[in-house]
């Protein structure tokens, strides 16, 4: 059953796509161009009574985000992002997607550097300039995944339930960023 972005659906996928219903749903902004740059975004939100649990998996994907974001700074690395995302994970019980990654922000869509969201050894300092988005996936049971014939749509492989939430940074002079924060109102 094929299924669109930000379309509610019975099953349990992972983001950027739909989650088990009631409990919640994610919908990607498709990727944008604009003035030759690309980029997107992406969080999960409640739908219809959320359970206890599917709220926890929510807010502990948005602080291992945040904590991600937190450790950003010239000079400092790139799996020190992992690390700190990771260690939400641990502390909540619940694992991080190994498979799906941030990405640069820039003329390609999902171009380097690619942020992974877990520990590991892929060393990159994070200069002034750079562009990147910070999108952790985490999961009830096991980090598995599987993409349906449609090319796009993922589920987690034992059928638990996933939250995703992404910020676009900007590694800056003083520390970084947050792009991805919403405007204010006219």
């Amino acid at each position: 059953m094929p299924v669109e972005p930000g379309v509610v659906s019975p099953a349990r996928l992972v983001p950027d796509h739909i989650l088990k219903t009631p409990y919640y749903a994610t919908g990607s902004v498709p990727p944008q161009d604009n003035n030759g740059f690309h980029g997107d975004n992406c969080a999960t939100v409640g739908v219809g009574t959320v359970d206890d649990a599917g709220k926890l998996l929510m807010h502990a994907t948005q602080e291992a985000m945040m904590e991600g974001v937190s450790v950003c700074r010239p000079g400092a690395c790139l799996t020190e992002i992992g690390s700190a995302i990771h260690a939400v994970a641990d502390r909540y019980g619940f694992d991080t997607v190994r498979k799906y990654c941030g990405h640069g922000v820039g003329s390609s869509f999902h171009m380097l550097p690619f942020v992974e969201h877990f520990r590991n050894n892929r060393r990159l300092e994070m200069v002034p300039g750079m562009t990147f988005t910070i999108e952790p996936i985490f999961t009830e049971g096991s980090e598995a995944t599987t993409l349906w014939p449609d090319a796009w749509t993922v589920q987690t492989v034992d059928g638990g339930r996933a939250a995703q939430f992404e910020h676009v940074v900007l590694i800056t002079e003083e520390g970084h960023e947050v792009l991805t924060v919403p405007s204010p109102r006219a």
